[in-house]
């Protein structure tokens, strides 16, 4: 009997153990698939100063408008999305220390430090 307990203690253990890793290995890798930092989030927006790249300047602007649509309320009517992407590539320009940060963050940053909201 106490044999047989401990067995299903060890065989707990490993499903647990074998869970906790795929969680992490899976968690892992979907952070590097759906997480973009400041520095790919620079590399699609050089495009929109010289509109040399109209694919790359799309792919900017669309996640500049997507996150910029997460807090509308502060953002003045009128304001346009290349407006709004002109901001957050010179603020990327501008903080070249702060690429390495989630995208998203960087996004909100420049657009709040441009229209505080009140």
């Amino acid at each position: 009997m106490l044999v047989t307990l401990l067995e299903g203690e060890t065989a707990m253990r490993r499903a647990i153990l074998v869970t906790v890793l795929f969680f992490c290995f899976t968690t892992t890798a979907y952070a590097d698939i759906v997480f973009w930092n400041g520095n790919k989030l620079w590399e699609y927006c050089q495009g929109v100063q010289s509109r040399s790249q109209p694919a790359r300047e799309g792919i900017c602007m669309g996640y500049v408008a997507a996150i910029a649509d997460a807090f509308a309320d502060c953002i003045p009517g009128g304001v346009t999305v290349g407006q709004a992407t002109d901001i957050v590539y010179n603020y990327l320009r501008d903080h070249p220390e702060r690429r390495h940060e989630i995208a998203s963050r960087l996004v909100q940053s420049a657009l709040v430090e441009k229209f505080p909201c009140k």
